[in-house]
This record gives structure tokens, C-alpha cells and sequence, in this order.
């Protein structure tokens, strides 16, 4: 029984991976635990949240994971978080797409190409999008305040000017991979 116990506490187990040091005994790593758990927190959050494209109900089962396990990995105390498996985060990629698994992939220089690429929103596009959405922001601020009527106007348009800036991020990180 004490030798079972020992294992359990051992330091390669899954639950210790986001506390720092022990899942590299102590070594320092390239990308830590605690890196790749901010960057999928940051992916799933953008998705879900900032996007509105999926809730994280619909994302754990569409991932393939309990809804209870997808939560402990995107907690938002970083010590109550538990490190992702590599299974797990490729379900999610597969499920959130390119463009979050290029942002998980930039912790190692590199991005995630795909056939749709052909597809992509040209940047004059995505330029007159981000334009637009700012425009409804100036709008806003004319008084210096958010008035009630204007919540969901403001929400929508931050919400663009992030979805556009990140594409416009995505964009060059392709220009800065083909060379």
C-alpha cells in the first residue's frame, strides 16, 4: 500500500505537471507546464469567450473530455489548474482550429498551415473590419463613457477588433513562415 501511495505522489503524475519544477525535476524546460497551460487557457478563452463560437460545454464534448475536466484545465487560479495531456490537446486543437492551434504552436516558433488557407479573408478585407469596428468604438467614447444603450454595441466591436487583430497576427506569422 505505501509503495502505491509513493507512486501516486510521484512527480511525473499528470496533476503535479503545472506546479513548477516538478514535472522536470526541477530542470528548466523550453516551454514550461505553466506556459503551454496559459497558452491553451488563452486559445479556449479567446474561442469560447471572446468569440462566442462554441460554450465550453459544447467544446469538452466536442473534444471528447467531461466538461468537469476541460474547467480544471482552464481554471483561472493557476494552482488549481491541471496540466493538459498531449491527447487532450490535440482534441481541442482538432475542435478550436487553426488559428488556436497556432497560438498554442508559437511557444515553439511555429504555426499551424491548413488546405483552407485559399479560403482566408483578404486584408483589405479584415482591414475594412477592423475599421469599421473601431469606428463604432470612437462613436462610443465621444462622451467618455459606455452608456447603457450603447453595452452591446461596444462589447460586439472589441470583440471584432480582437477577432481581426488576431487574424491580422495569423497573417503575418504565415508571411513570417513562408520567408
Amino acid at each position: 500500500m505505501r509503495r502505491r501511495l509513493e507512486m501516486s505522489e510521484d512527480a511525473s503524475c499528470a496533476d503535479y505537471a503545472a506546479q513548477p519544477g516538478r514535472a522536470s525535476g526541477g530542470n528548466s524546460l523550453a516551454v514550461s507546464p505553466e506556459m503551454l497551460s496559459d497558452s491553451v487557457v488563452l486559445a479556449v478563452r479567446m474561442h469560447c469567450k471572446v468569440r462566442r463560437k462554441m460554450t465550453i460545454t459544447a467544446l469538452a464534448q466536442h473534444a471528447g473530455m467531461s466538461v468537469k475536466r476541460l474547467q480544471k484545465l482552464i481554471d483561472n487560479d493557476p494552482m488549481e489548474r491541471r496540466a493538459v495531456s498531449g491527447a487532450e490537446l490535440m482534441s481541442l486543437m482538432a475542435v478550436l482550429g487553426p488559428a488556436a492551434a497556432s497560438s498554442v504552436m508559437a511557444l515553439i516558433g511555429m504555426s499551424v498551415e491548413h488546405s483552407q488557407e485559399a479560403d482566408a479573408e483578404p486584408l483589405g478585407k479584415m482591414a475594412a473590419a477592423l475599421i469599421a469596428a473601431s469606428a463604432s468604438l470612437v462613436a462610443v467614447a465621444s462622451d467618455g463613457r459606455v452608456g447603457r444603450d450603447e453595452i452591446n454595441d461596444t462589447m460586439k466591436a472589441a470583440n471584432e477588433i480582437m477577432e481581426q487583430c488576431h487574424a491580422f497576427k495569423a497573417a503575418a506569422q504565415r508571411a513570417k513562415d513562408n520567408g
